[in-house]
């Protein structure tokens, strides 16, 4: 990283400071401060305390549980990312972004009923979200339900040819003959 990319980092961190300190209660301050360590200084485990202190401030707003969660998920921590994830569900039930997240978590930690429960509500919720159906279709590769796998993973090609599936679905080509 070049010095003058450095010292504008630099800068930009004092400024989120001052707002943080002219608006000690504001969680969007703490949420700011945190998505800026976290991609501009590439620094997950500092971005938590920002926004651990964003879901201190104000445990109802369901986006400081979500940002909170998606950087323990980022450190690899998947039983503290689904607490934050059940926090959501407990107060929206069919938070379907929250439904996505516990079944990577509970993926990851080798639940892989639990993943496929909580994919399956979202998918329920929106059958066309690319997301959903990614992460669909990963789950049942995992449970070696290649066929649904690779017909999941398709269908989620076909709503986004952009998206980077393509590892997903050879390792189920790889199993369904």
């Amino acid at each position: 990283m070049a010095l003058q990319e450095l010292k504008r980092f630099s800068d930009l961190s004092a400024c989120i400071d001052e707002l943080i300190a002219l608006e000690p209660e504001s969680t969007k301050s703490y949420l700011v401060k945190g998505f800026h360590v976290q991609r501009n200084l590439n620094d997950s485990q500092a971005a938590l305390k920002w926004f651990s202190k964003a879901v201190e401030l104000d445990p109802s707003n369901l986006k400081n549980w979500k940002t909170k969660g998606d950087a323990l998920m980022n450190l690899r921590h998947y039983s503290k990312a689904l607490a934050c994830f059940n926090a959501i569900l407990s107060m929206n039930p069919q938070n379907e972004c929250a439904l996505r997240s516990k079944a990577i978590c509970c993926l990851q930690n080798g639940a892989l009923g639990k993943a496929l429960e909580s994919i399956l509500i979202a998918y329920e919720i929106n059958p066309e979200n690319v997301d959903t159906l990614i992460g669909r279709g990963i789950i049942l590769g995992a449970l070696s339900q290649y066929s649904e796998a690779l017909e999941t993973l398709h269908r989620a090609w076909e709503e986004d040819p952009g998206s980077s599936i393509e590892r997903e679905i050879n390792f189920c080509y790889k199993f369904e003959i």
